[in-house]
Parts: structure tokens; sequence; C-alpha cells
């Protein structure tokens, strides 16, 4: 055994080795998982433990100690000669095998082996014999046999780990054959001698060794075992055997001592020991003067007076013994229980010890007496009938292991239960199976007579195929009752049975052969006859082979011809359902079975198969190839494709053409060209050659082969173009659908798109697949002179008619083979596509990683140039003209560009909220905005709207990269992709111009104000006065010369901004009307209802009165004329773009 340090390296070292070997195998044979994340992560545990529990045995191997095999050779001897042994007991009680309980079996524990045979022996046991080269101390078990019970002998003196071993296998024998129930008592033979020679110690040791055994014992078979305690030897105490002399023969053989009442406690008692120990002296005592009056030999006479002091000073010994054995203490886990003790002598020679001389020298202060020990004889005493008369019949005492008494308890009950209930359920069901068989025979004889009522009223008509359909199915009614599908549970097929139902059966087949095929052979020969007469070919040939079906005894399948028939009988107008219905299934009988029809008209067959062509032939021998069992049953081609492929295409409504042909399938192609294809073809044309036979010649049978192939071509193109063409892209108009679409387009291994083209490619380029085969024929040449002998009628003999029939295939779809074929770089066109959506992907996701996916869009707006991943893909989809990915680019490339934009867009909108929010709280309900509003706008809000770098101007500068203007005059948002753009309020271009318009006309530079001069032109000549005027005169004309004078707007701050328009009449009449508000000069320019002059920049006011009129004209410095009527009434202000 190597170190600890050494075995864990080792162990880690050769664990780390053997994972990694493991590991490395199952990542060969792809047995692994990428995803789901949870399947990563239980192989990695699994790993992980497989790891330490490799490391685990490794160390535990390497720190095993040693065997020795010296040692481990005596363990299997030691269990190979007990196992012997009790065997050996075993067969020799021949009622052991019938029940192992029905003979008691006992443990004897001792001390003295070889002296307590001859009391074993007494009480009429035979020693089970151990092996002739036996070594003494091997095995401490002995086996003792009588009629009525089995002894096992324990020696006590035998090594502890020998002893302990030897009990095991005991006990795990015993308990192979009375689990139940393993011993029922224990017998502790203690030698008087021994006992009252040692010390407290060793008496003390004696006890613990008898009470540990007795305790393994109890624990080992779950039983509390009685234990009677024998001490032997009663010669060795002086003068104790001679008190027996006077007795009896037969008195000495009985037992002596005291048995313990069964209902008392288990346990030992010291008051009962006193008890019972003074009563057998007081017995003694009682009979002791009848005794000496029968003893005449004084020496004896002695011995008996003495003998019932000796027998009360062995007292104590055997009490100190019994209570340090059975006494139970605190701690005691296992309780033992004491049924009794006896007395026994096996008589002859033995040495004496005087107790009484020894307890005298004691008490004197004597350590040691000299002639304490005498040589005597004696007989045998009470051992001979103890077994018989007090253990064995306490057998049953014992009683059961409760754990294993209750197990087999229920398990007999439910074994008796179970048998009575399948005895009494199989009578039932043979009763029941009886009276159900005798019902059925019953209602079958009634039925069998309306049959035949029914056949003498209508009888069966010769050229009628309907008329014995009616008849016939009540007799196939009757052979159903005796259906075993229809039996219930209880009726069984293998009980003898008088039923007539083999008559029935024998019955309906008999008419259905007699009656049913003979109307169907003539039916057939009919219509044979007539379409042959019609020069029908095709008709005929098909006649010719439902006939060949109909003489077939070995038919695989008579659907075709039934199908004729019901046909038939639908077109002559009696095929209603019932009647189609029965029909079909006498049809289906008659068929199922070798029965054929008696032969007919062999000379219309002959004429008929001169009649066929070749030409004939074809459509029937490829119709049949393709309705062989190997290549009729459809391909779902969507189980090749991700399922979840509906998500980025689907198939349109009500096609079905994803059901394709196995036979046009690339596997179906290669069977039909490789041997088994050659085999197909043979067995069609055997199949047929009632009318192959009329084809002669290499050169007819090539131009059949020619026939079928260029059918096959023409159906293969056919499955596959329609496949190709009715599928169509699923449409999506969110980010989460996008998303999801991208995801499974790009995905490296699930990719639908990917799969799509793939089964394309796999079905259509069936040029690669020729290619292959015949790199594998190369391999599996054969040898010279070995040469096919089968030709498949799609195979020419040069060997070159399969690859014609490739290349047919393939070139209608070269252009889906060219877009997943890679070029020199190792790259696909398909590759290329699905480089760029990953691009638009991975594009799309990046604007995750920021809180608004408008602000990421509008800023690759103004980086936005031809490389962008959607302009790039838009473009490139221009390249391809394969169905589904030239409309996936394009459709994800339009969708995420006018997403893109709606979001960039709402970005506009959140910043034109501002700008709204403003117009609308601070100046759209004021004067000048509003014309008959009675608040004025403040300057300072008007300013700070419409002064340049004002809050508009700020907005519009902000987008102005990002939005282009139509020659109509509508704005839009550029795209990311040319010509692809989104439209805005066509009202912003108005309201900009207008916004521009009021910077030029109210603003001078970047401050709001203007000034300009105002003159008079003409006055009523009522009028002598017209003023302009607050708290000082602005502008005032009295008919004198016509001047100009300089305003200016606004106001300043410190003079009254009202103002007030007088008038003044030649009777000096004055009126005067007054303007409020910073914009009371705008007030006044509304009352005067100014118009502009064409071509000049200055406006004419006109102010009316009830006493006349005044003209006046009105310029601005500079451009522009700010007091145009309109210029705040057609602002048209967008709250939303």
């Amino acid at each position: 055994m190597i170190s600890k340090k050494k075995a864990l390296t080792f162990a880690i070292l050769l664990s780390l080795l053997v994972t990694s070997l493991l590991v490395g195998g199952l990542w060969l044979l792809d047995w692994y998982w990428l995803e789901p994340i949870w399947a990563v992560v239980a192989q990695i545990i699994l790993v992980l433990l497989v790891a330490v529990g490799i490391g685990a045995l490794i160390y535990s191997r390497l720190r095993r100690p040693p065997v020795d095999e010296d040692a481990k050779k005596r363990e299997d001897w030691r269990e190979e000669e007990i196992q012997r042994t009790f065997n050996h007991v075993w067969r020799k009680h021949s009622r052991l095998s019938a029940n192992p309980y029905l003979i008691p079996w006992y443990v004897h524990l001792t001390e003295d082996i070889e002296n307590d045979q001859l009391w074993l022996q007494q009480m009429g046991f035979e020693a089970i014999e151990p092996a002739d080269n036996l070594p003494e101390d091997l095995v401490a078990v002995r086996f003792w046999a009588s009629d009525d019970a089995i002894i096992a002998t324990i020696d006590l003196l035998h090594p502890k780990e020998g002893m302990q071993k030897s009990i095991n296998t005991l006990v795990a024998l015993i308990l192979s054959k009375r689990s139940r129930q393993a011993f029922n008592g224990v017998l502790c033979a203690v030698d008087l001698g021994k006992l009252i020679n040692s010390t407290e110690i060793a008496v003390s040791e004696l006890s613990q060794k008898y009470r540990s055994v007795l305790e393994d014992l109890n624990k080992a078979v779950g039983l509390t075992l009685p234990t009677y305690c024998t001490f032997t030897h009663m010669s060795q105490v002086q003068d104790l055997c001679e008190l027996f002399s006077p007795l009896e023969e037969s008195e000495r053989e009985l037992p002596f001592g005291a048995l313990r009442d069964v209902e008392e406690s288990k346990e030992y008692d010291k008051a009962w020991f006193d008890e019972s120990f003074a009563a057998l002296s007081h017995s003694l005592t009682n009979s002791l003067s009848s005794s000496l009056k029968g003893q005449l030999n004084a020496d004896y006479r002695d011995s008996a007076l003495v003998g019932i002091y000796q027998l009360s000073a062995l007292r104590y010994d055997v009490e100190d013994f019994l209570s340090l054995t059975f006494n139970q203490h605190q701690f005691d886990e296992i309780d033992l229980f004491f049924r009794g003790y006896f007395f026994v002598n096996v008589g002859g020679e033995s040495e004496n010890v005087d107790i009484i001389s020894t307890m005298h020298a004691s008490e004197l202060g004597f350590e040691t007496l000299s002639n304490i020990h005498t040589q005597s004889k004696s007989l045998s005493l009470f051992g001979k009938g103890l077994f018989r008369s007090c253990v064995l019949k306490e057998a049953p005492l014992v009683g059961f292991n409760k754990k294993r008494e209750i197990t087999y308890r229920t398990t007999r009950w439910v074994v008796s239960c179970g048998l009575v209930i399948l005895f009494v359920g199989f009578v039932a069901t043979i009763k029941a199976g009886f009276d159900y068989q005798q019902e059925l025979d019953n209602k079958a004889l009634a039925m069998l007579d309306r049959y035949k009522e029914n056949l003498e009223k209508n009888a069966i008509q010769p050229d009628d195929l309907a008329s014995p359909v009616f008849s016939l199915y009540e007799l196939r009614e009757i052979v159903q009752l005796y259906d075993e599908k229809h039996h219930p549970w209880y009726v069984s097929s293998w009980l003898p049975s008088s039923s007539i139902s083999g008559y029935v059966h024998d019955a309906y087949f008999g008419e259905l052969n007699s009656e049913l095929l003979t109307l169907m052979r003539d039916y057939i020969m009919k219509d044979m006859f007539v379409y042959n007469s019609l020069d029908d070919k095709v008709k005929t040939l098909e006649l010719l082979n439902l006939q060949q079906i109909l003489y077939n005894p070995a038919r695989h399948s008579s659907t075709s011809l039934v199908n004729y028939y019901i046909d038939a009988l639908n077109e002559e107008g009696s095929g209603d359902a019932s009647l189609i219905k029965r029909f079909k299934l006498l049809a289906e009988d008659a068929l199922s079975t070798s029965a054929i029809p008696p032969t007919f008209d062999e000379q219309l067959l002959g004429l008929v198969r001169k009649s066929l062509s070749t030409d004939d032939v074809s459509e029937l021998l490829y119709q049949h190839i393709l309705q062989h069992r190997d290549f009729a049953r459809r391909v779902d081609i969507r189980k090749s494709l991700n399922p979840v492929y509906e998500q980025v295409f689907t198939f349109n409504d009500g096609f079905s053409g994803y059901l394709i042909p196995y036979a046009f399938t690339r596997d179906g192609f290669q069977d039909l060209s490789n041997e088994t294809g050659f085999q197909l073809a043979s067995e069609a044309i055997t199949a047929y050659e009632g009318v192959m036979g009329r084809i002669n010649g290499e050169a007819e049978m090539n131009r059949i082969n020619r026939q079928l192939r260029e059918r096959y071509i023409k159906d293969y193109i056919q499955y596959w173009n329609a496949f190709v063409s009715n599928v169509q892209l699923t449409e999506v108009s969110s980010w989460g659908g996008s998303e999801q679409q991208l995801d499974l387009v790009t995905d490296a291994n699930f990719s639908p798109i990917t799969q799509f083209y793939s089964v394309v490619s796999t079905n259509t380029n069936l040029i690669k697949s020729t290619l292959e085969s015949k790199e594998q024929q190369k391999e599996n040449q054969p040898k010279e002179g070995q040469q096919a002998d089968e030709t498949s009628p799609l195979q020419s003999n040069n060997g070159s008619a399969m690859e014609r029939v490739a290349e047919s295939i393939t070139y209608p779809f070269r252009h889906i083979h060219g877009v997943i074929h890679a070029n020199q770089t190792g790259q696909s066109s398909l590759d290329i596509a699905l480089t760029n959506l990953t691009a638009l992907r991975d594009w799309v996701n990046k604007s995750k990683e920021i809180q608004s996916k408008g602000h990421y869009f509008l800023e690759q707006l103004e980086n936005a140039d031809s490389s962008n991943p959607i302009a790039r893909l838009h473009l490139s989809a221009d390249d391809y003209n394969v169905p589904l990915l030239p409309e996936l680019m394009d459709s994800q490339a339009t969708l995420v560009n006018g997403l893109a934009l709606d979001a960039v867009r709402e970005v506009i909108n959140e910043d034109w909220s501002k700008v709204t929010h403003f117009y609308l709280t601070r100046l759209a309900n004021h004067y000048p905005i509003k014309s008959n509003a009675q608040t004025d706008v403040l300057l300072s809000d008007f300013e700070a709207f419409f002064k340049p770098e004002g809050e508009f101007d700020q907005f519009s500068k902000k987008y102005a990269n990002h939005l282009d203007m139509t020659i109509s005059r509508e704005i839009y948002l550029n795209g990311f992709i040319p010509h692809q753009y989104l439209s805005l309020s066509w009202q912003y271009p108005s309201f900009s111009d207008s916004v521009e318009r009021i910077q030029k006309q109210l603003f001078t530079g970047k401050d709001l104000g203007f000034n300009f001069s105002i003159k008079a032109v003409e006055m009523s000549p009522s009028l002598t006065r017209f003023a302009l005027e607050a708290n000082l005169k602005f502008f005032e004309y009295q008919n004198g010369p016509k001047l100009w004078r300089l305003q200016s707007w606004p106001i300043p701050a410190n003079q009254m901004q009202d103002i007030s328009v007088m008038t003044r009449d030649t009777e000096g009449v004055v009126q005067r009307e007054k303007f409020s508000g910073v914009w009371s000069w705008f007030r006044v320019a509304e009352k005067m209802k100014g118009s502009t002059q064409v071509g000049s920049n200055e406006i004419l006011w006109r102010y009316s009165s009830t006493n006349g009129e005044v003209n006046l004209e009105v310029k601005r410095d500079g451009i522009g004329q700010p007091f145009e009527p309109d210029l705040f009434t057609n602002l048209g202000f967008p709250t939303w773009l």
C-alpha cells in the first residue's frame, strides 16, 4: 500500500487522463450539445462527476491494503467446511426440505467441547464429523443432529477472530434457510470445576465471554433466544454426586435444576434464583433421611450428609456467574432471555474440590490448602433427559422475527388469495366462455336459417355481379360472429370447443370461391373482349393486368382489382353506398386467400396478348416502378427544415407538394440507379410477363427504357419546380418579427433558408450524386468476368444513360446549385448573403445598447452612405435570381429602413414637441398670431421663437441635413436606402417659409424691431387734421406738405404703447380711436386695411371715419413690408411632423 500523498497524486493524474480520453471520444463521435445552456452545464457536471468517481476508485485501489493470500485461502477453507457440514446436516434430515422450521435448531456454547461430547451423546445427538485433514483451530463450529433437533456447538476457547467469522458464516447459512426463526434457543455449558477454581476476575471474564456471544447471536438473527445455563461436571465438587447415589437409575436421568415460568419476566431475577436454589436444597434435605436409610455404606452415608453443605456452598459461585452473565444493565442494547439453570454430570473419573474446606481455610486466613484435590469416580446424573423434558418442549417459545414474519404472512396471504382468485376466475372464465359459445351457436343457426330462406327467394344471377352480395354478406355476418376481435376477453381459442365456427368458415369461403370469384372472372373477361374489339390498347392492357392478379394465388395486393369492380358497379348504377361497402368486404375476403377461379376462354387471352404492343407497356411499367412499396411512400421535406421555418417562409395555401414521392428524391434516384433498381425492374418485367412476352429484341427494350427515362425526368423536374415555386416569404412588420427572422436566417446550424436551398440542391444536383456513385463503384468493382445480370429500365447498357438523366434533372436548377456552391475563396453566394444579413442583425442589435433606437439611427443617418448594412443588403438583393432569398433580403432591408425612419421620426417629433409646446402656450393664442385675441404676445417670447437662432431655427438647423424637399415642396426624411424616404407634415415647409419672412420683415439682424416711414397721400376735404399719437405725436397731417415721417417698432418701453388715431373736420368735431399694446402699430395696420403696390415694397393705408377718410403710404427701411395683411394669418403651424 503506497502513501496517501502518492496515491492522491496518481489518482488525480489517471483520472484526468481517463476523463480526457472519454471527452475526446465523445467529441470525435459528436455526442455532445452546445445548446441550450442547461445541457452544457449538465454535461460539464457529468464530466466532473465521472472524473471524481474515477479518481476515487483509483485512490481506493491504490490505498487498499495488500491481501494475504494464505489468510484468504484459510478463510475460504473455513467457510467451505462450515457450509459442507451444514449442507450435510440439512440433507440428513429429510423433513427439513419440506419445512425448514419443522426441526428446531439450538446453539451450544462451551469451553470444554471435548468433555461435553459425551453429554450430547447421552441426550441422543450424533456428531457430524469434520474433514479428516481439518486443522483444529480452523473451525469453531461443530454440528450435532438427532431425530428431534439439531445443535450447533461453538467452542469459546477458539481464537476470537476465527470464532467470530465461524459464527457469522453459521448465521448467514441458517438465515438463508430459516430467515424467520434462525434458532430456537441457546445452551450455555459451564464447567463447575473451572468456575469454583477461578478468581473473581476470571469469573467476570468468563461471564462476559458468554454474554457477548449471546448478544451477537440475538442481534444477528433478530430474535431474543431463550438461554438455558447448564453447569456440567458435578463430580468436580467433592461429595456432591454421592448425595444422589440412592436414586434409582430412572430418577438420575431426570433434569436437576430450575426453570422459570414462561409468564414471568425474561430478565434474570436474583430473588427467583434464591427461591429456586433454596427449593432444591430443601427437597434434597427432606429426602435425605430416606436416602440414608437405604444406604448401607458408611462412607457414602457420610458423603451424602456433606453433599448437602457442598451444594449450599456451590450456590454463591453459581449465583455470581448467572448475575454477571444475565443481569440487564442500563446501557445494554440487546436483551437476554434467561430461562433457567441445571446441573449435569456425565460420569467417569475426575478430580474434585472440597468447597467447604476451602471456605473454612479462607476464613482462618489461609491462602491455599494442601490435599484439597482428590480423585473419584461418579455416575451420569441428570443429563440424559434434560433436553427432551425441558428444552425441546419450549422450542416454539422463541417466536419469529417480527419483520420477516409480517412479510412472510403477508406474502402467504396474498399468494393464497391470489391462487384462490385465479382458480375461481379460471373456472368462471371457462363457464362464461362456454355459455358465450353456446349463445353464438344458437344465433348463428338462426341466421343460417334466414340465409337459406333469402337464398331461395333471391337466386344468384350468373351475369349480375351485385346479385350475390347481400346473400353472401349474410353469410359473412355469421362468420363475423366468430371473429376473435369481437369476442369478450374471457373467451379463449386454445380451450376445446364444440362450436360450429369451423363449418361456418368453410361454407363462407366455399361460397366466395364458387360464386363471387367466378362472377369476377366473367366480368373481367367480358370487358376485355369489348375493349379488345374496340382496339383500346391501354384499357385492354389494364384488364389483362387485373386478370393476372385475379389468377395469381400469391397476390400481395388486390386493391386495384377491388377498385376496378367498384368502379364498374358505380357505372352500372348499382353503386349505392351499402352495396359498395359490402362488396368491398366480400372481395377482400375472397382475394385474401390463394383461391383462384376456374380457367376460362384461353383463346381470348391469347388474342389479347397478340394485339398488345410495346407502346402500351412503358406506361404500365413506369407506374409499377413508382407504385412499388419502396418508392411510393411520400417523404415529408418539412422534416428536413427547422421546425420553426414558418417564421421565415411558408408554403402557399392548399399546396401539399412538400410530400414528395421517394422515387423523386436523391435517395430514390440512387436506389433506381443501383443494383436494387435493377432487381426492381426485373421484378416488374416478371410481374407483367404476359405483356412483356411480346417484346422482341433489344431495340424495343431500349425504346421502352428511353420513354421511362423521359417520363421520369419530366416528373422529377415538375415535383421540385412546384416545391420551389410554392414558397413565399413570411411577412413581418415589427422590430420583434424582424429580429426573430434575422436570428433564424443567420443561425449557423439551423437556418431555414440554408436548409431550404440545401434540401433542393441535395435532391436536384444529381450529377454530384452520380459521380459519388461512380467512385463507390470503382472501389467495389467486381472481378474480371463478372457482370451484373439485371438491367434497369432507367439505365442503358453503355452505362451513360443514368448520367444523362442526372444532367437533365440538374440543369433546370443550376441557379440554385450556384447559390450554395463555394467559389475559390471558400464562400458561396448564400454565405455572402447571410453575411450581409448578419451584418444587418448586428447593426440593429447595436441600437439596443443605447436608450433610444431613434438617436442611434439618427446618428447613423448622418454618416449614411452606400456602404451601410441596409443599403448594401438592398443593393446585393439584385444579384440573386433564386426564389425566396432576394425577397428576404429586400424585405428585411426595406422593413428595417422603414422602422429605423419611424424611430428617427419619433426622435424628431420629440424635439418638435418642445417647439410645439412653446408655440402653443406662448404664441398661438395671442395677438398677432391670433388676430382676434385680446392679449398680446410678449415681445421676448416672439423674439425667442422667431429670431434667427431662435427656437424654430435651432430645430430647423439641427435636422436640416436629414430633411429634403421635393419639387412640389413636400418635405421628407432621407432613408438608408436611396429613393426610400419618409414623408413628413406638409405644413412644415409653409411654416418654415413664414418664419423666414417674419425674420426678414420684423427683425433687423438678430434683433426684433424695424424702422418705417409714413406720409400722407390724400385726405378728405371735410377733414382738417389727422394724427397718430400717444403721449407724443408719431405723425400729423393738416393739408400741408406731404412729408415722410420716420417711425420705429417696437415702441420704446419708456413710452406709452397705446396709439390713438385722431381726426378733426371743418366743423371742429374731433374723433379718436385707440389701439393698445406693444403690437399697437400692427393693430393700426389691421384697422387701415392696407394694400400692397405691385413692384414696390410700400403699402397703402386707408383710414375711414364718419367725417372722412385719409390715405397713407408706409414704407420700411430695407427689404420687405412688415405690415403685410397676411403676414400672420397663414402661418399653418404643424403640431406633429
